[in-house]
């Protein structure tokens, strides 16, 4: 069986999935250029065929988590091998969004908002993860295997891994 159609049983970025890789590199990209400051996100979703009305929602739920959350979003610098806890279950949370199950993402979603933007986020997350599916770009129902993720980074900024 492939690495594309089984849930990945490690974190090796290389064994996602051509979906959840798209969208690791994506974000990974949006951050590593300071948020939003530059074309990375924009140009790797638009390639792959999606609207830009569906990159705005994805950078808009990326913003909320830096300016709203709990904490930061750990990331990886693009082409960094692994993926960090959060890398993993923001393609969870997309996956059972495309798979109808928004308790799942949910479940993500608290970890980095407080309870009152939660909703708002899986909304955000939603309309993305329908405008992948609509360009043919599906997750696994299991992108990666979240008891092989690290742990989670502690309250507060976390910098850019490496």
């Amino acid at each position: 069986m492939s690495p594309c159609t089984d849930p990945l049983r490690h974190s090796d970025p290389a064994a996602l999935s051509p979906s959840a890789r798209l969208v690791l590199d994506a974000v990974r990209g949006w951050f590593d250029a300071g948020g939003g400051h530059g074309p990375g996100l924009c140009l790797t979703l638009a390639r792959a065929g999606l609207p830009a009305v569906a990159v705005t929602r994805l950078a808009a739920a990326l913003s909320l988590i830096g300016v709203s959350g709990r904490r930061g979003i750990a990331l990886h610098a693009p082409g960094s091998a692994g993926l960090s806890r959060d890398e993993g279950q923001l393609l969870i949370a997309l996956a059972a969004l495309q798979a109808g199950e928004p308790w799942r993402a949910q479940r993500a979603a608290a970890k980095w908002l407080p309870p009152r933007l939660v909703p708002r986020m899986i909304g955000l997350l939603a309309a993305f993860a329908a405008a992948l599916a609509s360009a043919g770009l599906r997750l696994p129902r299991e992108p990666v295997d979240e008891t092989a993720l690290p742990p989670a980074w502690p309250p507060g900024r976390p910098p850019l891994l490496h």
